[in-house]
């Protein structure tokens, strides 16, 4: 409904641009950064959500930690391997 637009269209794209002006701004990201680099997410909300701050904080958390990881090249490719077949999705599971 209506909450769930507001959560995804609003609250988690606002914590997403903040999270990114912020890293900009405080030299997490380069200076390239801004004229160069694009950053692409992908945010989903549960339809169940009742809080619009907590949407907002949540996805401001997870945008500035996956910035901080991916400029500290994380997860290294030896951890990706550890874990590679435990990748799931509770809304698909392939066949084979």
């Amino acid at each position: 409904g209506d909450l769930h637009a507001n959560a995804t269209w609003g609250a988690s794209q606002a914590g997403i641009a903040k999270a990114v002006t912020e890293a900009l701004l405080d030299g997490t990201l380069p200076a390239e950064a801004e004229d160069e680099w694009a950053i692409v997410t992908a945010n989903w909300v549960n339809p169940a959500c009742d809080d619009l701050d907590a949407v907002y904080l949540n996805n401001y958390n997870a945008c500035r930690t996956a910035i901080r990881a991916a400029l500290a090249c994380k997860p290294e490719r030896a951890q990706l391997a550890d874990v590679a077949g435990q990748i799931a999705n509770p809304f698909y599971t392939p066949k084979a």
